[in-house]
């Protein structure tokens, strides 16, 4: 065989391996993005829209295939999906059979409730963004996907507070669909204690700048301007920018809340606090510590498990931020950070414990540098 015979036959091959290994990822990123607008579409009969007001193309009112609720796709698109299924089969024009009312109910309580505490059958709680334990299924604090988790769980409280029909003021207390309406208001009361226990300042307002997984770009590391708004929504504050009907698919959550907001409901009493007789905890299946030394901070995971492309820390000294080595390009097998953040000796450390068995602890202030979890 000729040279130039050897190259051509070694380039067709790379071709077909290449092709054979971006068109799932090709497949997957298009199906969050039906998904999403499948939410949005939704969102906007469950307060009242005018049709057409979606910038993101016509959308009609259809399931989503079963396989989607299941074994498709990554943990996000599979919440996605249960919520979508659950809006859709409230709907009364939608046609959905009583079973499928009733699979849609279960299906998004148990992606719901195994993030936060047990489910009979299916084990947890896992923590939030995770779902039953393998492979890359942990995508703990993600900043790149935060907008895909804020649609489907805001996506499940407004669905069941319309039950098919239209939110209004009076339904947080006047729903039937209580046990989701429950699940979703607990899922982000945690949510939120693990904001309030994170946030810095940043001029007049507050700002998360956070690891985690998913991160995929240099740009903005761990800072997300859709949940610092949806942040300052549950506490009953006006957000940075203001989402009309016409709102793009990505910002169905802070359109949801701030039009809850206008309606009259009190979204700090409602989703923003624990379900009586709970305590809001923050809920992650590693575990991430917090140090504050003046006005210096960090936030660090030791080590985090099942996550692709960790971000393991991110610190603030003298006001200059530095961020973890990324561990761009797949599935990190170490576990645990290339490089270590710098000491702060005498710093209070807090610890929010891991809900995964042989979850790590929190080194103090003066071990970072030399800490192996």
């Amino acid at each position: 065989m000729t040279l130039g015979r050897i190259f051509k036959t070694l380039f067709l091959a790379l071709f077909v391996l290449m092709a054979l290994w971006t068109s799932p990822q090709a497949g997957a990123q298009g199906l969050e993005q039906n998904q999403m607008k499948a939410i949005a579409g939704l969102t906007r009969l469950a307060f009242g829209c005018a049709p057409g007001t979606s910038p993101d193309g016509a959308w009609t009112l259809a399931p989503p295939s079963h396989d989607q609720l299941d074994t498709n796709g990554s943990p996000n698109q599979r919440m996605l999906a249960r919520a979508w299924y659950y809006g859709w089969a409230l709907r009364p024009e939608s046609g959905a059979t009583t079973a499928q009312k009733n699979e849609a109910r279960t299906l998004v309580q148990q992606y719901l409730d195994i993030q936060s505490r047990g489910v009979v059958g299916f084990g947890g709680p896992f923590g939030h963004y995770y779902d039953n334990g393998g492979a890359t299924r942990n995508e703990e604090m993600t900043s790149s996907h935060y907008q895909l988790w804020a649609a489907a769980i805001t996506g499940a409280y407004v669905f069941a507070l319309g039950n098919g029909g239209s939110v209004t003021a009076s339904s947080p207390t006047s729903t039937p669909e209580t046990a989701i309406r429950d699940s979703a208001r607990r899922w982000w009361a945690d949510e939120k204690r693990l904001y309030d226990l994170i946030s810095r300042p940043k001029g007049t307002s507050l700002e998360i700048d956070s690891p985690g997984a998913r991160f995929t770009s240099l740009t903005g590391l761990g800072t997300n301007a859709l949940r610092d708004d949806l942040y300052r929504l549950l506490r009953d504050k006006a957000p940075n920018k203001i989402e009309t009907c016409n709102f793009f698919k990505d910002a169905s959550s802070s359109f949801s809340m701030n039009t809850m907001k206008g309606q009259g409901i009190v979204l700090s009493a409602q989703l923003g606090t624990a379900l009586t007789g709970e305590t809001a905890t923050p809920k992650l299946w590693d575990t991430m510590c917090t140090y504050i030394l003046g006005s210096d901070w960090a936030l660090y995971f030791p080590k985090m498990r099942e996550a692709l492309n960790p971000l393991f820390w991110v610190q603030s000294i003298g006001g200059a931020k530095t961020y973890s080595e990324p561990h761009f390009g797949g599935f990190d097998t170490t576990m645990v950070p290339a490089n270590k953040p710098q000491n702060m000796t005498g710093a209070t450390v807090r610890t929010f414990l891991g809900l995964g068995p042989g979850a790590s602890s929190c080194p103090s202030g003066a071990q970072l540098q030399t800490f192996t979890p």
